[in-house]
């Protein structure tokens, strides 16, 4: 009597995967948020609740977690951009900082580890033309994995604690502490000064900048200090708040709307030095409370309750000050002169340390301007597109525009509507969304008959428009008849692997010495404030920043200097590292000696066209994530 009842959870099975398609796609849902990092996600991205989908993907992050020692309790599947859209991995690295999260690598590529607190994540990444695959995992308790540790350095302080001394060689000089605020609605930032002079006197300055609101805030301070054992007791004898209107509503200071003296604060702090990246001047006020002068405590759980403040790496760090006052920086040390020499990240340059004296010039035309590929393809560039061809196929890989609220608003019919109907004569137009009725979830496609100015015959279009930081990415076909779209771009209509928006990849073209002498960079930053669930109460902001600069020249020599910030506002992880040596350049390959630990590293390189110029691609042969989108830098 048991053969029934298994033909009855045999049914039952059946019917259940019958009926799973349909409910299927109702668990693959548009994402905003990864909801067990906390990380923002581009627009477009999907999280996938199907039931089989989080199973596989903590059986996949199980592999590598217990190696550590840990199994997966459950995992969280997300459904990315690719690498087409403009999304990398570099941007989610970006965004795994700003969001606290230490990145620890694990013992498998595509693997890491995260750690923010006490708490721990898994992940796996892999990155493709059209899609990224990013699953995250909790792991069942703590696993065995190996974080960067911060260094101590104990301050110099005289022979008797007790002894009162005005001047140190340990606080003297200029001390700076930056928040900022950056999202697509807001940006502003805060930045504080403190000069200690020998003398035993200070000046103290405060500037507060916001896009959004009409002001400019700029606050002063003097006074005398003293430093006991390591106990600071800042005097302030006067304070005076300024409020000042906007130039051309720019960051620049117009008119002196009003200057209010508000009464001085006398603040009793204890004083560490502590080594992160670079050496941070640690002021926790000895009553555990927030003074007007310094603004809100930096997060950070090791020192609660503390101010962080760095040696600025330059003058042009600091606040811009009113017009009339004049800064007095003459007590400002080096920062190298401030730092143990052993903690030092300047890489090791040899006799190449200096720049080359044979630099040449850029003589504004290029080597290459057609790339013909193995499988047929030609790329070749005009003046507000690429354009690629094979047999009687043509494709449009127009240059990248913005997507602003008109376009945002219109969506894929904008540029059909203000841009092809000028260049084409439509004659139809419509969409394959298969059903979906979604607009999340329909592809960005558009497919119609139109007349082909440069043959006067008829010809079918397929439109693919990608978009992503607020740019569009605008594909075209054209071809004689539909079915020749149907059989050289079967998913062209497909919303994340459509071979159409693929064809992006075709907008590269080779590299000489002579095209890419002079100086180029990227840089990016980003940043993101935190609030309280529970109380609403301000909690503090992570911020990241990097930029890469690299110089090439007319005799084969480059120098390249990369910098960049991390982590919570007051508890900034920095580094700087500059290096020099000699650059081989052969079409699609630069070869670059003397990088880290003195290795030579070799590098893709391409170009890709833009409008008015030419886009620079490094990515690391050996370390595929090593990567840079370098822009030339105008005289």
């Amino acid at each position: 009597m048991k053969h029934p009842i298994c033909i009855t959870w045999l049914l039952s099975a059946v019917l259940l995967c019958e009926a799973l398609p349909a409910w299927a796609q109702k668990k693959l849902v548009p994402a905003s948020v990864s909801a067990f990092s906390g990380i923002s996600l581009p627009q477009g991205s999907l999280q996938d609740n199907r039931l089989l989908s989080k199973a596989s993907a903590a059986v996949l992050l199980e592999d590598e977690s217990t190696k550590a020692g840990v199994k997966v309790s459950e995992a969280e599947v997300l459904q990315l951009p690719g690498k087409s859209s403009g999304w990398s991995r570099s941007r989610f690295e970006e965004l795994i900082r700003l969001a606290g999260w230490q990145l620890v690598p694990a013992t498998s590529p595509n693997y890491g580890w995260l750690k923010r607190g006490n708490e721990y994540l898994i992940y796996y990444y892999e990155e493709k033309a059209q899609q990224t695959d990013l699953y995250f995992g909790k792991p069942e308790g703590i696993p065995a994995v190996s974080l960067p540790a911060t260094t101590t350095v104990t301050p110099t302080t005289p022979a008797e604690p007790q002894t009162t001394t005005t001047n140190t060689g340990g606080i003297t000089g200029t001390w700076l502490k930056t928040s900022a605020t950056s999202s697509s609605s807001a940006y502003g930032y805060i930045k504080c000064q403190y000069n200690f002079f020998d003398d035993g006197t200070f000046v103290f300055y405060k500037k507060t900048f916001d896009a959004y609101t009409p002001q400019i805030i700029f606050r002063k301070e003097t006074g005398s200090w003293k430093l006991t054992g390591n106990t600071l007791s800042i005097t302030p004898t006067r304070a005076v708040v300024q409020t000042w209107s906007k130039k051309d509503n720019a960051d620049q200071y117009g008119s002196l709307i009003k200057a209010q003296t508000v009464t001085p604060e006398v603040t009793t702090y204890t004083v560490r030095f502590v080594e992160f990246s670079e050496l941070n001047l640690l002021l926790s006020p000895v009553d555990g409370k927030t003074t007007e002068r310094d603004g809100m405590f930096g997060i950070n759980s090791q020192f609660p309750n503390t101010y962080f403040y760095q040696r600025p790496p330059n003058a042009s760090y600091l606040p811009e000050l009113p017009p009339g006052e004049v800064s007095n920086n003459n007590t400002q040390r080096s920062p190298e002169n401030t730092k143990p020499s052993s903690t030092s990240n300047q890489a090791s340059t040899g006799s190449q340390t200096s720049a080359p004296t044979n630099k040449g010039t850029f003589t504004g035309t290029y080597t290459y301007n057609k790339t013909n590929w193995d499988d047929g393809w030609v790329s070749t560039i005009e003046e507000d597109k690429v354009v690629v061809t094979k047999g009687n196929i043509r494709v449009h890989l127009y240059y990248p525009l913005p997507f602003d609220d008109a376009a945002r608003n219109a969506g894929r019919d904008y540029f059909w509507d203000n841009y092809l109907t000028k260049e084409f004569r439509i004659l139809s137009k419509q969409y394959r969304d298969h059903g979906e009725v979604i607009s999340a979830l329909q592809a960005p496609y558009i497919e119609g008959t139109a007349i082909d100015p440069k043959t006067g015959r008829n010809c079918f279009l397929a439109f693919y428009v990608g978009a992503s930081n607020g740019i569009m990415f605008p594909t075209l076909a054209i071809a004689p008849d539909e079915q020749s779209i149907r059989t050289t771009f079967p998913k062209a209509e497909d919303k994340y692997h459509s071979d159409l928006a693929a064809m992006s990849r075709y907008n590269r073209f080779a590299v000489a010495l002579p095209d890419i002498v002079g100086k180029w960079h990227e840089s990016s930053n980003a940043a993101m404030n935190y609030y309280n669930a529970y109380t609403g109460a301000y909690a503090g902001m992570a911020f990241a920043a990097s930029s890469d600069e690299f110089e090439f020249f007319a005799n084969g020599q480059y120098v390249s200097k990369h910098q960049g910030a991390s982590g919570m506002v007051g508890n900034m992880n920095t580094y700087s590292l500059s290096y020099a040596g000699k650059a081989t350049v052969t079409n699609w390959e630069i070869v670059l000696t003397n990088r880290h630990n003195n290795k030579t590293e070799t590098f893709h390189a391409w170009f890709e066209a833009v409008k008015g110029g030419r886009v620079l691609y490094l990515q690391n042969k050996e370390y595929s994530g090593n990567r840079y989108l370098l822009v030339r830098e105008l005289k």
